[in-house]
């Protein structure tokens, strides 16, 4: 995998004619795997925990996969932490937009225990190719959110940065592995083979 952007800052956005600070902030990386393989995983709304290792358990509480609406509950565990600054943290999380020729959607945050508020992530695969002209994916996963009271804007974006990149690859993991599973999934059991360590 290849970092080729890893930023956060503070902006000033316009809503109803007023400015308010927002913090956002954004990984960008070129994995490698063709952009096809790469969106049929990530696109994977209600499957977060098929591929993200920190993931635990996803459902679908409401609507329907990949469609704006769509409503997911996941938990998920990490021993470095998460934002807000647990180890254990839950989100549920909303579709607004997914778009299949652009390869891009954005969810919003509507409730977790992370200290998220009213946080919007937008991802998007845009198609590439190596110095070999082998295709490889360009991946975006961009974030923006208010102000949060209990934590600082360097630790807010260090954490969503860290999570953004644990996504990245898990998703390249995820499109590169050979396994296939009998339930027709791409990511064969990745993700609990890099629970149980038998993967590096």
């Amino acid at each position: 995998m290849k970092v080729l952007d890893l930023k956060g800052n503070v902006g000033m956005d316009m809503e109803s004619d007023e400015n308010f600070v927002r913090w956002h902030g954004s990984v960008t990386a070129a994995i490698a795997a063709p952009i096809d393989r790469t969106w049929q995983i990530a696109s994977d709304f209600s499957g977060l925990q098929k591929f993200v290792p920190i993931v635990e358990i996803c459902e679908r509480l409401k609507g329907r996969n990949r469609v704006p609406g769509c409503l997911r509950f996941y938990t998920l565990y990490s021993p470095s932490g998460l934002p807000g600054g647990r180890r254990k943290g839950w989100a549920k999380e909303r579709l607004l937009v997914i778009d299949e020729g652009k390869h891009s959607y954005a969810y919003v945050v509507e409730g977790s225990n992370m200290n998220l508020g009213d946080c919007v992530v937008t991802f998007k695969a845009s198609p590439s190719e190596d110095d070999r002209h082998v295709e490889t994916t360009v991946v975006d996963w961009s974030y923006v959110l208010s102000p949060l009271r209990k934590s600082t804007r360097e630790k807010t974006l260090c954490d969503m940065s860290e999570f953004g990149w644990t996504f990245i690859k898990g998703l390249e993991a995820a499109a590169t592995a050979e396994v296939i599973d009998f339930e027709g999934s791409v990511f064969g059991g990745y993700a609990a083979q890099i629970r149980a360590g038998t993967i590096a």
